[in-house]
Formats: C-alpha cells, sequence, structure tokens
C-alpha cells in the first residue's frame, strides 16, 4: 500500500510542454511493484499490473524524449528552422497522451474495480456505502481517476497545436495571410503560436489543481482501504492460504524479476554518446577545421543512457531477491555511491554543455577547469559502477552455488550428482569470469574515452562495443542459470504454481 500511495504523488504533478518534474517512470515502477501481491488475488489487479508493465518503457522512452527536446536539439538550434523544435514537442506530446490513454487510463481503471471486487467479497459494508448517487468509495474514484488521466493525457497537447495554425508568411516572402488563416486574410492574421506559453501556463494550473483534488481524495480512499480490519485481515488470509504454498511460483518470479532488471541495468552500463554537429550563424553545418584538433572537436557529446539508471535498477534487481540471497547488506548500501557519483557528472554535464563546446577548453582557461571537474567525476561513475558490477557478480556466484544442483537417481547417484553439479557450476563461473573481464575492458576503455575525447573521439565505440559484448556473455548467463534454477525447483516439487 505504501508504493500505490507514492506512485500516486509522482502520477499527480501534470506533464505540460513535455516537462515533468516528478518523473512518471517512477510512479509506473512504484504501482508496478505494490500491485505484485494484489494481482495473485484480483483479475482486476493483475490487468493493471500488465498495463502498467508496458508504460515503464514509455516511461524510460519519455525521459530520452525530455533530454532530446530540451537539451540535444538546443544544440542544433542553428541548423534548424524555427519550427521544427516545437514540431517535435507536438509529436512527443502526441505520441505520449496516447499512451496514456491507452494504458494508464484503463490500468487506473482496473485498479479501482479491484479493490471495489475485494470489498464486496470481503463484506466491508464501510468501504461499500454508497453516498453520492448509489455509487460506492471506489466506484466515485474511478470515474475521478478517468477523467484525471484523460484531461491529462488531452489538454496538455492544446497549446502544442496552436503550431499547425501559424507560419510566418512574411519571412517567406509572403505578402498576406491565407483566407483559412485565423484571423482572416490579408495582413491581420493571429500568430497563435507567439502566446503558447500562456496557454501552457493556464493548462498547468488547471491540471494541477485538478491534480491535488484527485492526490487527495486518492490518498484518503487507499488510507480506508489500509485502515479497514475486515478487508486487510480478508486478504492476508486469501493470500496465506492461496499463494504462499506455493513457494516454487514465488521464488522462481523472484528470479524473473530480479534477472530482468539485472539485465536492464547492464545494458545502461554501456557508453552510448550521441553527438550533435555544431554549426555556422548561417546554417553550414561542422567547424572550421583550421580551429580543430580532431574530429572530436567538431561535435557535442552527450550521454543517451546515463550511469545513474544502471546504479538505480542493479540494486532494484538484488532487492527483488530477498531472502534468496543473503548477506546482501553492504552491496545494497555500497549502491549509494554510483548513484551519487552518476547524479553529480549528470548536472555537471548539463551546466558545461550550457555554458561551453568541447573545443572551449583547449583555450578557455574557465572552460578547461569546468571539464577536468566533469573528466573527474565520470572516472569516479566508471569506477563506482565498475566495483557494483563485480560485486554483483560475487553475489551471482554464491547465488548459483546455493540454488543450483544437479540430482541423479539410482545406483552410485550421489557421486554422479556430485560431479554433474560441479561441472555445471564450473561452467557457470566461467561465464561470470568472463563477464567481469569484459566489464573490466569496458571500464577501462570508457576511462580512456572520458579523459581523451578532446584527442581521440573515437574511443568511445571500442568503450561500447565491450561493453555490449560483457552485457551479452552476462545476460547468456543469467538466462542459464534461471533455467537451472527452474529445473531444480520443479524437480524439488515445489514448483505447484503452475502445470
Amino acid at each position: 500500500m505504501p508504493c500505490l500511495m507514492a506512485a500516486c504523488v509522482f502520477l499527480a504533478n501534470p506533464t505540460v510542454a513535455f516537462r515533468d518534474p516528478l518523473p512518471d517512470l517512477i510512479g509506473y515502477l512504484l504501482l508496478f511493484f505494490g500491485l505484485s501481491r494484489l494481482a495473485d488475488l484480483q483479475d482486476h489487479f493483475a490487468e493493471s499490473r500488465k498495463r502498467i508493465g508496458w508504460l515503464i518503457p514509455i516511461g524510460v522512452l519519455q525521459i530520452l524524449a525530455e533530454l532530446l527536446l530540451y537539451r540535444w536539439l538546443p544544440a542544433m538550434e542553428g541548423s534548424m528552422n524555427a519550427y521544427e523544435s516545437p514540431t517535435w514537442l507536438l509529436l512527443c506530446t502526441f505520441l505520449l497522451g496516447l499512451a496514456k490513454l491507452l494504458f494508464l487510463l484503463p490500468a487506473m481503471r482496473d485498479l479501482w474495480r479491484g479493490w471495489n471486487t475485494c470489498a464486496e467479497t470481503a463484506g466491508c459494508e464501510a468501504l461499500l456505502s454508497a453516498a453520492h448517487r448509489a455509487k460506492t468509495r471506489f466506484e466515485r474514484m474511478q470515474g475521478l481517476s478517468s477523467a484525471f488521466f484523460a484531461l491529462g493525457a488531452i489538454l496538455p497537447l492544446l497549446p502544442e497545436l496552436t503550431l499547425l495554425v501559424t507560419f510566418d508568411y512574411y519571412s517567406a516572402g509572403k505578402t498576406d495571410y491565407p483566407d483559412w488563416y485565423l484571423g482572416g486574410g490579408g495582413g491581420e492574421g493571429m500568430d497563435l503560436y507567439a502566446y503558447v506559453g500562456l496557454f501552457r501556463l493556464l493548462i498547468f494550473a488547471c491540471l494541477l489543481v485538478f491534480g491535488v483534488i484527485w492526490l487527495i481524495l486518492t490518498l484518503r480512499a487507499l488510507a480506508c482501504t489500509l485502515r479497514d480490519q475486515t478487508l486487510r485481515a480478508h486478504l492476508s488470509a486469501r493470500y496465506a492460504a492461496e499463494i504462499l504454498p506455493q513457494t516454487g511460483m514465488l521464488k522462481l518470479r523472484a528470479f524473473r524479476l530480479s534477472f530482468r532488471l539485472l539485465k536492464l541495468g547492464a545494458i545502461f552500463s554501456i557508453l552510448f554518446p550521441i553527438y550533435l554537429r555544431s554549426a555556422y550563424s548561417d546554417g553550414q553545418e561542422g567547424l572550421d577545421l583550421e580551429q580543430v584538433i580532431s574530429r572530436g572537436l567538431e561535435s557535442q557529446c552527450y550521454e543517451l543512457l546515463p550511469g545513474l539508471l544502471c546504479a538505480i535498477l542493479i540494486p532494484l534487481g538484488v532487492l527483488s531477491l530477498g531472502r534468496l540471497l543473503p548477506n546482501k547488506r553492504g552491496f545494497l548500501a555500497f549502491s549509494v555511491l554510483p548513484i551519487c557519483h552518476s547524479a553529480a557528472q549528470l548536472f555537471v554535464n548539463a551546466a558545461y554543455m550550457s555554458r561551453f563546446t568541447l573545443k572551449d577548453a583547449l583555450y578557455l582557461p574557465e572552460a578547461y577547469d569546468a571539464f577536468f571537474l566533469l573528466r573527474i567525476l565520470r572516472l569516479a561513475e566508471i569506477a563506482s559502477i565498475l566495483a557494483l558490477l563485480l560485486w554483483l557478480l560475487l553475489l551471482l556466484r554464491r547465488l548459483l552455488l546455493a540454488h543450483t544442483a544437479v540430482v541423479y537417481e539410482g545406483q552410485d547417484a550421489r557421486a554422479l550428482s556430485d560431479r554433474a553439479t560441479a561441472a555445471l557450476h564450473g561452467r557457470l563461473q566461467k561465464k561470470l569470469i568472463a563477464s567481469g573481464i569484459l566489464f573490466l575492458l569496458a571500464a577501462i576503455a570508457a576511462a580512456a574515452f572520458a579523459w581523451l575525447q578532446l584527442e581521440y573521439s573515437d574511443l568511445w565505440m571500442l568503450a561500447s562495443l565491450v561493453g555490449a559484448v560483457a552485457v551479452g556473455v552476462f545476460s547468456s548467463f543469467l538466462q542459464e542459470l534461471q533455467e537451472e534454477v527452474t529445473a531444480t525447483y520443479a524437480r524439488e516439487g515445489v514448483y505447484k504454481a503452475e502445470p
């Protein structure tokens, strides 16, 4: 329940002009984890969790699109006309609104339907009392949530649509506006996009007021379910009777979720820089080659996939294993360090790129000092993420030794099983060692690129290639480990949930 309440805080803030102060991705993740146990007890909760699962990658794309609109595209402003960047904003706003209408709105509807069904099954008369138009508390919240998320998907699009009826005909060599232009033909047309900031502010204010009201009512409704002893006792009894005996299902579910998060976190450890060419004032792309030393100075470099997400997802994957992986507190405590390094590096990089270009570090003392700090933080980030990955491999070695085994039946079964188990563990540990070596080589290449990117800009390709190979070997190890764990628990007879 605390996860559901926290998720509502992140989802209540409006996303206008594609600016999201409290990332929706965090709200989606909290909803997904908060619905994990409830999804076992009620179909509506299961449907809601399934739709939220689709929204998680959309949330990642939303963050990347926000970086595109407000960090990467402005760096290309010299080679773009005045309407290209707003067109990207209109397109991204439309796609985000469509995703919310298709997934988030029905997910929240199913969430309240699930609570209503559980309250009816448990016989909670206090929660089902009809106080307005013969609707229960949860039915009213279902309608309010549908209205809030529908407006949150549609209203932010309206200010951006002003771009469709706006065009500077005078700058295009025209002497008058066409008849269809808003305000009539002739030279008195109205440029609606000039007021887009005001429209956005009005939409934001309306959605913020509605969001605060929705958040207060939602938290009150969830608090009522939390305080209702009858409903809590009913859900606890059903979970203890129907779900907890299926120990194999619960263990394998924890392994699947953990391995999925670990794979995704490892992907975010790969160096994927994006290069945006600078431009002359006359629109010609590129820089004067006489003013640069190497190809690395022809562009401004940004990280497409920051290590911050790697440092968050990997500890979540370890934490989701629960009691299946004991003695992990030191690892979880250490994970705070790479998160701090990654966040600091992200902010310093943004501050540097807002004031200088890469070539400025060659001849401006203040730019060199700022770039030196950026490189130091980048090296600290690489070292801490490498330590996190290597420590993770040690934890996984302990995991495979404890949860994988080969068992034979018959004469001399114990000796045969011990030899087969030793061979299995040896094969898996070789993949672990290979992953560790490749992660180390990728970190060395990434560190070399971070320190020498002014002189040798192509080093990022080597770092990305070695990192991709390391992630491939690591993912192969996790896939084989999952297959062996599944076979182990199915053979021991505790995998009772599925035939």
